[in-house]
């Protein structure tokens, strides 16, 4: 893990604006609602791990509690598969056959789940800060106001 997001991550799980649990065949990162429109990074080791090989990964996207405001806890979610190969971080996700490379200088989104983001973007206090680096996030949004989960699988 690069140092940079290592730091990210340590403070945001400090915070309590992140949490992330991992298996040998998966991790899960979440941004709480209470952290929207800042990045929690996606470790780059767990998506080459995971997702450079002949199968690729899958992502399973969750916005949670999204309705809470009118009394119920729902899950909204969707699912794809992503490839990436390990020496240019060119990908590929099959929801929507959505196409980019990390570290362009373009912010491009892997997958846009309502109000969740899995992205190749730095975020701030919901301001773009760019693709200047190899990195992937999770990003809750202003769509909704929502706990948002990433399950990546190998």
């Amino acid at each position: 893990m690069k140092t940079s997001t290592a730091i990210l991550l340590a403070f945001a799980l400090i915070s309590g604006a992140a949490s992330a649990q991992a298996a040998d065949d998966r991790v899960t990162i979440t941004a709480q609602k209470a952290s929207r429109g800042t990045t929690v990074p996606i470790e780059i080791d767990d998506i080459i791990n995971f997702c450079s090989d002949d199968d690729g990964c899958e992502m399973r996207v969750s916005m949670h509690y999204w309705d809470e405001e009118h009394g119920t806890r729902r899950v909204a979610s969707r699912e794809s598969l992503l490839f990436v190969d390990d020496e240019t971080l060119d990908w590929r996700t099959s929801l929507g056959d959505v196409s980019g490379t990390d570290g362009n200088g373009r912010t491009e989104h892997l997958m846009h789940v309502w109000a969740c983001y899995v992205t190749d973007g730095d975020y701030s206090g919901f301001r773009n800060l760019g693709d200047s680096r190899a990195s992937f996030g999770l990003l809750s949004y202003d769509e909704y106001t929502a706990d948002c989960r990433v399950t990546i699988i190998d």
